[in-house]
């Protein structure tokens, strides 16, 4: 058993020290890493309640709140008081903000590009299996959790 508690360590510091590179990589954008991540989020999903972007991150609605601010301040998002009820606020890129969220993504695509090309197809191929479980083992296991509703697209 020492060898997997050694070999899960190992692989704690590897992925901690490939995500500080990212971080690092990111640092040099015109966004944080959250604030990529609601870019993301809105470019996949559409107009979102506030409450959703928060859930959806893992992140409180005061978190969610200064990231959004920031990319307000950016003219990358725009906020938006719901028609049905004033007290939801709702959030969705406007022309700026796709933009340049379809640029960050090619960006990041081509440094993945970079860090992966020590690896042969069939190797990306076997990483992403191995991922793809840890992915499905950590869904599992949050599907035990209630699940939150939030309201409709207005």
């Amino acid at each position: 058993m020492a060898d997997r508690i050694e070999c899960v360590q190992t692989l704690e510091e590897v992925m901690r020290r490939i995500g500080r590179r990212y971080r690092q990589r990111m640092g040099e954008d015109s966004v944080t890493f959250g604030q990529f991540a609601i870019l993301r989020l809105l470019a996949q999903e559409g107009p979102m309640a506030m409450g959703e972007v928060a859930h959806n991150l893992g992140v409180s609605l005061a978190g969610a709140t200064g990231l959004i601010d920031r990319l307000v301040h950016a003219d990358m998002v725009r906020r938006y008081r719901s028609d049905a009820d004033r007290r939801v606020v709702w959030v969705d890129l406007n022309d700026h903000g796709r933009a340049e969220y379809e640029r960050l993504k090619a960006e990041r695509a081509r440094y993945f590009d970079r860090v992966f090309a020590s690896l042969d197809d069939e190797r990306v191929t076997q990483l992403l299996d191995i991922l793809q479980m840890i992915d499905k083992g950590l869904e599992s296991e949050e599907s035990d959790q209630p699940d939150v509703t939030f309201g409709s697209v207005p």
